[in-house]
């Protein structure tokens, strides 16, 4: 029975911290969205991470390093390589599902 219980409770807590490691990217797509500065996505993207995460350090490492690709993105009008173009997956991704629903709620 406590072995049991042990494995829930394993299952558990590594699922809440796979949860918070995914929501970590909304750091990065804030930054990147303020160093391209795209601010109608950055003030959302914002929003969101700091409801998850106000004054936690790796979230704030990440804004910083997702608002240098962003500048580096707007100055070479793409992403290069490895990070950067993580960073440019993700921030396309957050914006069309911003657009996605957007449309749908406007009937469209």
């Amino acid at each position: 029975m406590n072995k049991v219980i042990l494995m829930i409770l394993l299952v558990l807590v590594s699922y809440a911290a796979n949860a918070k490691d995914d929501n970590y990217k909304y750091c990065s797509i804030a930054g990147y969205f303020t160093g391209v500065e795209d601010h109608f996505y950055a003030s959302i993207a914002s929003r969101k991470m700091w409801e998850l995460y106000f004054n936690d350090s790796i979230c704030s490492a990440l804004y910083r390093d997702g608002l240098n690709i962003g500048k580096s993105v707007k100055k070479n009008n793409s992403a290069k390589e490895g990070s950067e173009v993580d960073i440019f997956s993700q921030a396309a991704e957050f914006k069309a599902k911003i657009e996605r629903f957007i449309l749908k709620g406007a009937g469209y």
